[in-house]
């Protein structure tokens, strides 16, 4: 968690822009963009927590992106 903090901290201005858009644009290219950072960070959790075996497994990916969305929703308050 000290990572994603000191990654948001260093780069505040960056990362508030770009988290404005999530799940909010209609624009596809923009909306690839965000759906591969989500996958990104969902793979990044899977590495951190060890979830080798089951970092595939379509409920655990559904799980991560609800904790994506978590966090980027604590983060940005």
């Amino acid at each position: 968690m000290a990572e994603w903090v000191d990654m948001v901290v260093a780069r505040k201005d960056a990362w508030l822009a770009v988290s404005g858009f999530l799940g909010e644009s209609r624009d596809e290219e923009i909306s690839a963009i965000l759906e591969d950072y989500i996958e990104r960070m969902v793979d990044q959790i899977c590495e951190l927590a060890g979830l080798h075996a089951v970092r595939e497994h379509p409920a655990v990916r559904t799980a991560l992106h609800g904790y994506s969305a978590f966090a980027t929703t604590v983060t940005r308050r």
